[in-house]
């Protein structure tokens, strides 16, 4: 599954690449499962866009390859009132307010 996730990145940077930037990438591996975790944004825009690719445990408690965009300013303030991306995922409402799930394939063409 790993290179399955590093594919997806790979992929997402050329696609960048090609509409003419480059993403900032972050790893962030999450604390409760240790699966790993792609925060992305674009630098140096006046509009702040941000998404996260990673693996995350399904049902069967096997990895599956997620995308999601996010709401800047709910991230923001999520963050400002202490709730780590644990939390977020952990509290339904939150997280639907904070991600949208998002094929991997349209995260550079989401963060034009």
């Amino acid at each position: 599954m790993k290179n399955q996730l590093n594919s997806s990145i790979a992929q997402i940077i050329f696609e960048a690449s090609e509409f003419g930037y480059c993403p900032d990438i972050k790893r962030v591996i999450c604390s409760a499962n240790h699966q790993p975790f792609y925060l992305l944004s674009r630098p140096h825009t006046s509009v702040k866009k941000a998404a996260l690719v990673g693996l995350m445990l399904d049902y069967y408690n096997k990895p599956v390859l997620k995308a999601y965009t996010i709401d800047y300013a709910r991230w923001n303030w999520a963050s400002a009132e202490g709730f780590n991306l644990q939390d977020i995922f952990k509290a339904d409402k939150l997280c639907n307010e904070v991600f949208t799930e998002t094929p991997p394939h349209k995260i550079s063409e989401y963060l034009v």
